[in-house]
């Protein structure tokens, strides 16, 4: 019985995942000029992971349907944690919230230290070199490799 229910959740996950995939690639692909991989149009990269979700979602499907025999046992589901929930969420918010305000780096440090809460092993060491290595490499992708105008540090939100 455990594994019929691991098995529909993986079953339904799988089909939902594919459909969300397949409408995401119809749409793009209705909508929006693919163009070439030298000249790529506004539509690729959706249209791309319209395809790679649609992938995983069969995947996910085939290992839901193929998995759970009659008399394998698959453990049970973690119970669902309202608390890591509303944490990564709220991290989620508050970033887009603080990033044109105080700019990149303190929205950085306040999702880390906000989505640290989801998890009841996280120290405040752990959670200072996180953002600290976040900080580091958002840095160096998108100021140094990219050289997107994103603003780093805005000092006049601070005085």
């Amino acid at each position: 019985m455990i594994a019929m229910k691991h098995r529909a959740q993986d079953i339904i996950a799988g089909i939902l995942m594919l459909l969300i995939g397949v409408g995401v690639f119809v749409y793009v692909k209705s909508s929006l000029n693919f163009g070439t991989l030298t000249m790529m149009g506004p539509g690729l990269f959706p249209g791309a992971l319209g395809v790679i979700l649609s992938a995983f979602g069969l995947w996910i499907l085939w290992k839901g349907l193929s998995s759970a025999d009659e008399g394998a046992e698959v453990a049970d589901s973690e119970p669902f944690e309202l608390k890591s929930f509303v944490a990564i969420l709220a991290s989620l918010v508050l970033f887009a919230l603080t990033l044109e305000s105080f700019g990149l780096l303190p929205a950085i440090v306040v999702m880390t230290i906000v989505s640290s809460a989801a998890s009841d092993k996280a120290s405040v060491k752990s959670v200072v070199g996180l953002s600290i290595a976040l900080c580091i490499l958002a840095y160096c992708i998108f100021k140094l490799g990219l050289n997107m105008p994103v603003s780093t540090w805005k000092w006049e939100a601070f005085a």
